[in-house]
C-alpha cells in the first residue's frame, strides 16, 4: 500500500519536514536536524548547547528548549526554525532567507532558575511540573519521601518577545551585532509559533483552532513590529 493510504497517518503527514535530534554528554547538548530530503542537506549539525552543570533530562517545545541540570532548569532557544525556513526559502528562491542568521552563530539563553535536588520534570501542554525531594527516589519501599512540587507556566511569544527586545535595546549602541542576533532570533521564532498556528487553525470548529486564531492574530503584530526592528539594521 502507498505511504499515502496508510490509515495511521496523521492528517497532518503532508506537512512532516523531519525531525531534530539533541544529543547530550555530561554538560553539553549537540542538536541535529534530519530532513525527509534524500540528498546532502538533509542531515544538519544545528549547534551546541553548553549547559552549565550536569544534564539529568530535556525536552522541546514549539520555541524553546528546556533542560533540568544539577543546578536548576536552563532554556535556551533552538535553531529548529531556523533550519526550517532557511531551507524553505532556499528551495522556493524567496528573498527572505537573507535575514536568518548564521547556523553557527550561538544559541540564546532565555531563563537560568535554581531549583535544588529535582529528580524529574514532567512536560505538559501549558507548563511543567518539577519533582524535587532531599531524599533518593530508589529509596526502599517503607522509607518516606516528601516531594516538593513546581509547576512552572511556559512564557507566551509576546513574553519572550518583549523580554528579548528590551535587552536588545540595552544593547544597540554599544554592540550593534548583538542586538541584530536577538532580534533575529525572536523574528524566527515567532514565525515557527505562526507556523504551528496554520496547521492548527485546520481544526477550525475546534477549542484549540479558536485559541491558535488568537494568538495568530497577536503573532502578526509580533512579527510585523521584527520585521521592522530588523529592517532598520540592514
Amino acid at each position: 500500500e502507498s505511504i499515502d493510504g496508510f490509515f495511521l497517518h496523521s492528517k497532518f503527514h503532508q506537512h512532516f519536514y523531519g525531525c531534530a535530534v539533541l544529543v547530550t554528554t555530561q554538560q553539553d547538548g549537540y542538536l541535529y536536524q534530519i530532513n525527509t530530503n534524500t540528498d546532502d542537506s538533509s542531515k544538519a549539525f544545528l549547534n551546541v548547547y553548553p549547559f552549565t552543570s550536569s544534564v539529568i533530562d530535556v525536552f522541546f517545545n514549539f520555541n524553546v528548549l528546556h533542560a533540568l541540570c544539577e543546578n536548576g532548569v536552563e532554556s535556551y532557544t533552538h535553531r529548529i526554525g531556523q533550519k526550517l525556513f532557511s531551507d524553505l526559502s532556499g528551495k522556493h528562491n524567496l528573498p527572505e532567507m537573507d535575514i536568518y542568521k548564521n547556523l553557527s552563530t550561538k544559541i540564546s539563553l532565555v531563563n537560568l532558575r535554581p531549583f535544588m535536588s529535582v529528580h524529574y520534570m514532567l512536560p505538559y501542554d501549558d507548563s511543567f511540573v518539577l519533582l524535587a525531594s532531599d531524599s533518593s527516589p530508589d529509596a526502599v519501599e517503607d522509607e518516606a519521601i516528601n516531594w516538593t512540587i513546581y509547576n512552572l507556566k511556559y512564557p507566551t511569544i509576546d513574553v519572550i518577545y518583549q523580554d528579548f527586545k528590551e535587552f536588545a535595546d540595552k544593547s544597540l549602541k554599544r554592540y550593534p551585532s548583538f542586538y541584530m542576533n536577538l532580534i533575529e532570533e525572536i523574528h524566527v521564532m515567532i514565525k515557527s509559533h505562526m507556523l504551528l498556528g496554520e496547521l492548527q487553525l485546520e481544526e477550525n470548529n475546534s477549542e484549540t483552532g479558536n485559541e491558535m486564531r488568537l494568538v495568530w492574530r497577536d503573532c502578526e503584530k509580533l512579527l510585523e513590529e521584527s520585521s521592522l526592528a530588523l529592517a532598520d539594521c540592514l
